[in-house]
């Protein structure tokens, strides 16, 4: 996990901890009951360093089942949250690319006149509203074109270099909008980036360069 999610995992177990902690629990049975939870949701329990996107939003839909019982609207929005990551990804994509709105609409187009659909028919199938099977192709279809343009992580790296050169970035908002996209405090040097967070740099760049200071 990331800073964020790291962040986001301590906030949610602290609502639950307050609220078995009113209900008279020891600091170890509320300890037990965190690892529980996890076992619960995953299957076996597991280090919170390690767990991937999809068992995050589980285990935190476990801890909101404490802490917001009664929130069923809010445990339905982070059953969710793995189409609404998805679209945060795609519009990364889409940005490193230089694609817009009108590249998603015609591809979600064919899809719907070739019966493709799979979790909405019709209008409705929209990029806001379609389920994360729907999705998961069109995200695949931009990491080939990714891949098409920059095979290589030294072509991402010369990418980044073009930008820097064609256009004047301020250092510090630079560092402040690469770090926040990255979900990092300090920023890595580039050349220890992997290929997808070289993905996020560029899509980053291509937007600061959109706007103006």
């Amino acid at each position: 996990m990331n800073y964020e999610q790291i962040k986001k995992y301590r906030v949610e177990w602290a609502l639950a901890k307050r609220i078995l902690s009113g209900l008279g629990l020891s600091a170890d049975e509320i300890e037990a009951r965190r690892h529980e939870l996890h076992v619960k949701a995953l299957g076996t329990d597991k280090s919170s360093t390690l767990f991937t996107d999809k068992e995050m939003d589980a285990v935190l839909r476990e801890f909101r089942a404490i802490s917001k019982a009664d929130d069923l609207t809010g445990q339905i929005e982070l059953g969710d949250m793995g189409a609404q990551r998805k679209r945060h990804g795609i519009g990364q994509l889409l940005d490193a690319v230089g694609l817009g709105s009108e590249f998603v609409e015609q591809w979600l187009d064919r899809r719907r006149r070739a019966g493709r659909m799979l979790t909405l028919q019709g209008p409705t199938a929209t990029f806001e509203t379609v389920g994360l099977a729907d999705l998961e192709p069109l995200y695949i279809d931009l990491k080939k074109a990714c891949r098409r343009r920059w095979p290589r992580k030294g072509d991402l790296l010369t990418e980044i270099r073009v930008m820097k050169m064609s256009h004047e970035f301020h250092e510090e908002t630079t560092r402040s909008q690469v770090c926040g996209a990255l979900g990092c405090k300090v920023l890595p040097e580039l050349h220890d980036l992997d290929y997808e967070a070289l993905l996020i740099v560029i899509a980053t760049l291509r937007r600061m360069m959109e706007v103006p200071f």
